[in-house]
């Protein structure tokens, strides 16, 4: 990268030769005698400080330059430090180069009244530079240089280890629009008070398009704002206390055009390079705005990643990045770091956060929490909003770990890990109280794309913890419905969807999928909830359009409540509802294929509701098949099945495959209202129906059938009174009231002898969490 950026730098002169007003530099009177600079080369040699050791101090009592000068620091090869305080009251204004001469010496700039960099503002350094608006640099002697009383200070050999303040509200720093660049491997700081990088549209050179920007090329970036009296470590090894210092604002923001957004080649913090690039942004509140961070590894060696840590709130908007990836370069190997990010409150809207790999080298981890709540929303530009993680080759993908009281996952924005190459993908694991997914948003684990079936790397599995609830609510479009989602468009297997909460509501249209649409097998669906409710056309399935098998669906809970046209099913042959791609308005192409393929089974469906209940009303639970053999439905461990206008059905609708086995085991008493079981098919043999239940409640008109129109029958085996119920049904209270008044009326008999009773208004109680409904 420094080459490239050799490259780019090589228009701007170090001396511009235009006319302007020069700035001074006055050198106080603590260390050496008073006297004023003037440039525009302004030569700062070792005889105007002291040097102790390896350290060279300097005092000024103003430090500023104008356009085109140059503050240029030279001394002896055993200086290491170079540090400069400045104690005159003003702020600083580098509008000009600030220049070392001295091998590999690091520069230490402090002035606690405030350092602002302007549009010309250039770094010419052989090492590290550290700027501060400290009222002190504390070395690790516990030496204190000081700006407030300078002749009182102390001089040592030790290094520099902490930037010290004694003000609530320490003074600001800004970049305006400038090119900062340190040596790579180098450090670039910036520890104070608010801090300010204004970016824009810069330059353009052999087709870069660029934006004004920080940059430590394999080396790393700090940014450090705080807002009280305290002390910041100098060490990138040490943590920051956040128990002893409150932390201040951190603004990066970008003005380039949204259209040449996609076009911009370098961030705003760029810590890309051969590797172990580093990145840690500090604040109270931190604000991108259409700002980049990237610490990409584009060779042999890791990068070190981003850890940004934001006490109150972090903020990234309108198109904002923040990446950390394996760049495919010759010979790069190297894995991309991972991405730590903590906040009380964060917010993502038209913005992505994102680590993947292109390369043999491995994606890195996202490590998401908040304290409070975590919003992602949004689109730019043709991308969705969000997190993401990728692998294309053969490295593997990172996780995804989300932990926060609050997710919502909304206006077409995703969570997302996926794998287009023989790589599998990282795990997306959410820890939350509640997961909020409306609008469009989309949580989702994809092997292969629709575009590029090619790959054999498995999916990751999406896993959802939440200690109160999850909703999954509404559509941006046709194209996006709110979801739940695990797809396979290559060889590669697909990831189980997990879901563990005491209640989940899918309504609107939302949607719970596990897909394949080629050669790889669907992953599962895995639900164990206390209450799940789905309505409002809401789905939960496992589909296969391709060779491989359909995935299951495992259910465990005590209340499932399915209405207004909701679903649960495995099928075979079904379009696989889902994008897939970043592109909302990207065309299905794959579809366009599915007669040529042999069509995989369709998965199994079960339910086991411990001694709970099931209640449908205009709703379905089937498994479906076009070319392939039914899935098979199990219910379990019922007290109570309700069907009202509504079917659990295995059938086959197809000239080819057997129907599958439907069995409903042990409810105390089981309702048939308009309402259907089916296990029948055409070609092939009727899939078999097993019913064993105390009581079956049932309508003239409901149908049960295990038939087959060219092949054997299936088996329809009932262990339970039937009653007929032609009239209306009112599910209130209490069912064992039901119970027990038909035990005072029927006798118990055998298989060959079942008794009929034909009664009417009927009342039967659901259990207290139930919802009643009317049946007419």
């Amino acid at each position: 990268m420094i080459k490239t950026l050799s490259k780019i730098f090589a228009f701007i002169p170090l001396i511009i030769s235009t006319a302007y007003a020069y700035a001074e530099i006055t050198v106080d009177n603590s260390l050496g005698k008073r006297q004023t600079l003037s440039g525009p080369n302004l030569y700062i040699q070792a005889d105007l400080g002291q040097q102790k050791g390896s350290n060279l101090f300097h005092s000024f009592a103003t430090f500023n330059l104008s356009t085109g000068e140059n503050a240029v620091f030279s001394g002896p090869d055993t200086v290491k430090n170079i540090i400069n305080r400045v104690t005159g009251g003003a702020a600083s204004y580098l509008d000009g180069s600030l220049v070392s001469l001295i091998p590999d010496a690091d520069m230490y700039f402090f002035n606690p009244a405030g350092i602002k960099f302007g549009p010309n503002a250039r770094l010419n350094l052989q090492g590290s530079l550290y700027a501060s608006t400290a009222d002190y640099l504390r070395l690790t002697d516990n030496v204190r240089f000081e700006t407030a009383f300078p002749e009182n200070s102390h001089l040592s050999s030790a290094p520099p280890a902490a930037f010290g303040f004694y003000q609530d509200a320490p003074a600001s720093i800004v970049k305006q629009e400038s090119f900062l660049l340190v040596p790579a491997g180098k450090t670039l700081a910036f520890i104070g008070g608010d801090i300010e990088l204004q970016d824009s549209y810069a330059a353009m050179q052999e087709g870069l398009i660029l934006s004004s920007f920080i940059a430590a090329s394999g080396g790393e970036i700090r940014l450090i704002s705080i807002a009280s009296a305290g002390e910041v470590s100098i060490n990138p090894s040490e943590t920051i206390n956040t128990d002893s210092v409150r932390f201040g604002t951190i603004r990066i923001t970008d003005d380039t055009l949204a259209e040449k957004s996609l076009e911009r080649k370098i961030a705003n913090v760029e810590v890309s390079g051969s590797g172990s690039g580093r990145v840690l942004i500090q604040g109270g509140k931190i604000i991108l705005n259409n700002a980049y961070i990237f610490a990409d590894a584009r060779g042999r060696k890791d990068s070190r990643g981003i850890q940004i840590n934001a006490t109150e709130t972090l903020i990234l908007r309108n198109g904002a990045r923040v990446t950390a990836q394996a760049v495919d370069r010759p010979g790069s190997t190297g894995n991309a770091g991972d991405i730590i990010v903590k906040a009380g409150n964060i917010k993502l809207h038209q913005a992505k956060i994102t680590s993947s790999s292109d390369t043999a080298g491995n994606a890195g981890n996202i490590d998401i929490e908040a304290d409070k709540s975590i919003e992602v929303s949004g689109q730019f530009l043709g991308f969705s909003s969000g997190l993401s993680t990728a692998v294309s080759s053969t490295g593997k993908g990172g996780e995804i770990i989300i932990k926060t009281p609050a997710l919502m996952v909304a206006d077409g924005a995703d969570i997302r890990s996926d794998t287009q190459g023989n790589g599998d993908a990282g795990n997306i694991d959410i820890q939350v109280k509640t997961l909020n997914v409306n609008s469009g948003g989309q949580l989702s684990v994809i092997a292969g794309s629709r575009t590029q079936a090619e790959g054999s790397g498995n999916a990751g599995a999406l896993k959802i913890n939440a200690a109160e609830a999850v909703y999954i609510n509404g559509r941006k479009d046709k194209n996006y419905p709110s979801a739940l989602l695990s797809n396979v468009f290559s060889s590669g297997k697909g990831g189980e969807i997990m879901v563990d909460a005491p209640l989940l509501i899918i309504e609107n249209n939302g949607l719970i999928q596990a897909g394949t649409q080629n050669t790889g097998a669907a992953g599962n669906i895995i639900i164990n909830a206390d209450k799940i409710n789905i309505a409002q056309h809401g789905r939960l399935s496992t589909e296969t359009l391709g060779a491989g098998k359909g995935g299951d669906i495992l259910i465990n809970s005590k209340l499932t409540q399915l209405t207004e046209n909701a679903v649960i099913a495995t099928s075979s042959g079904n379009n696989i509802v889902n994008t897939g791609d970043n592109n909302p308005g990207s065309e299905n192409k794959a579809v366009r294929t599915i007669e040529k393929l042999n069509l995989g089974d369709a998965g199994n469906l079960y339910i086991d509701t411990d001694n709970g209940v099931i209640q449908m009303q205009n709703s379905s639970l089937h498994t479906s098949t076009t070319q392939s053999d039914g899935g098979n439905i199990t219910l379990s461990s019922l007290s109570y099945l309700y069907l009202a206008n509504s079917e659990v059905k295995t059938n086959v609708s197809a000239e080819e495959g057997n129907g599958g086995n439907i069995k409903i085991n042990q409810p105390q008493f089981a309702v048939l209202q308009h309402s259907e079981i089916n296990a029948g098919a055409i070609g092939g043999n009727g899939g078999n129906i097993f019913l064993t239940a105390d009581f079956l409640a049932q309508s003239t008109d409901s149908l049960v059938d295990a038939s087959s129109q060219k092949q054997v029958d299936g088996q329809i085996v009932f262990n339970a009174i039937d009653l007929d119920v032609s009239e209306a049904l009112v599910l209130q209270v209490q069912p064992l009231d039901m119970r027990n008044q038909v035990m005072q009326a029927c006798e118990w008999r055998g298989l060959d002898e079942v008794s009929r009773m034909r009664i009417s208004n009927i009342q039967a109680v659901a259990p207290p969490d139930a919802l009643p409904w009317k049946i007419e």
